[in-house]
């Protein structure tokens, strides 16, 4: 009986062995199945592109399909309650970019955009541009600030929206360089844009690549790029930067995130093979086509950025009494 009870011993733990060995493969063997990319923003937009041009690259390199699911509304509000929800096993990724803080700085959401999300790297950086009419009297930025101080109250600015990038971006421009405007919220970007170009309002700070046209056509004007450095399409244009306000900083970014919780294996994993996707040959140019430069980073990086930027809006929004109605 001693030495059947020992064999049956034995066999418990190579049964044991066996799960445990089959437990590790199957974890080991991620991706295995299609991988679900949550995009919180409209199709055809600057990130759903950047996105897609990276999905079949990717493909290629984990041999799992990528499914880019567009899930737009409330700002991009669904989406990241979406990915802030799902199961952390690495088949639901998501881009994000500055709006998931914006949103959570200046109302309630059903997510916590430092605490719900696990960052896996930064995708890229789009420039925000400083535009003007072509009709107001002001050929740079020094003749910009000094006639909304001689005129106040009299000039207007566009955003996307109340508590949008362009909306927060403009009133920290306004509490550095002490210029002074009114705020004429649009419903979304291209409401925006069209508003600068109908000469309905004066001033836009948003994305670089929608304006480009008209600026080459002398209807806007373009005065700095609003980040450390200048944008690309835009070369003969200086930064805030250098012309002298190094502390301003609006650049729009794109990263990628997962659930809270997933495993660290699998963010490296997911990091690593996007990495390789972005230093492909041609993939800076295309993407630089879009406006968005490629730039890339590791979790920690990313996530004290974002916790850094989470701070500067909580301090623009209390400063300015900004609420969203």
């Amino acid at each position: 009986m001693k030495v059947a009870g020992k064999g049956v011993l034995w066999v418990l733990f190579g049964l044991l062995a066996g799960w445990s060995a089959s437990a590790a493969l199957a974890q080991d063997a991620y991706p295995n199945k299609l991988i679900r990319w949550v995009l919180p923003f409209s199709p055809g937009s600057g990130q759903d592109t950047l996105a897609r041009q990276i999905a079949p690259k990717l493909t290629e390199r984990i041999g799992q399909p990528i499914y880019i699911d567009n899930k737009a509304g409330a700002g991009g509000v669904i989406g990241f309650e979406h990915i802030a929800k799902a199961a952390p096993d690495g088949y639901q990724i998501m881009m994000g970019n500055n709006s998931m803080l914006i949103l959570a700085a200046v109302r309630p959401t059903p997510y916590d955009p430092l605490k719900d999300f696990a960052p896996v790297m930064l995708l890229g950086t789009g420039s925000s541009m400083i535009i003007i009419h072509g009709s107001v009297p002001a050929n740079n930025l020094a003749e910009f600030i000094a006639h909304s101080k001689a005129n106040p109250g009299r000039l207007n600015y566009s955003s996307p929206a109340v508590g949008t990038f362009g909306h927060l971006a403009t009133e920290l421009f306004m509490m550095q360089t002490g210029a002074n405007m009114v705020h004429i919220p649009h419903k979304g970007i291209v409401a925006a844009l069209n508003g600068l170009i109908a000469g309905d309002v004066q001033f836009l700070q948003g994305v670089a690549e929608p304006a480009l046209p008209h600026v080459k056509s002398g209807k806007l004007r373009a005065l700095a790029s609003a980040g450390t450095k200048r944008a690309p399409l835009y070369p003969d244009v200086p930064s805030l930067a250098e012309l002298g306000y190094k502390d301003f900083n609006a650049t729009l970014w794109y990263g990628l995130f997962v659930p809270a919780g997933t495993r660290a294996e699998i963010i490296s994993r997911l990091g690593t093979e996007v990495a390789r996707v972005l230093n492909e040959p041609g993939s800076r140019e295309d993407a630089l086509k879009r406006g968005i430069e490629i730039a890339t980073s590791t979790p920690e990086q990313l996530g004290a950025m974002m916790k850094s930027e989470m701070a500067t809006w909580q301090n623009v929004i209390k400063a300015g009494g900004i609420r969203l109605e």
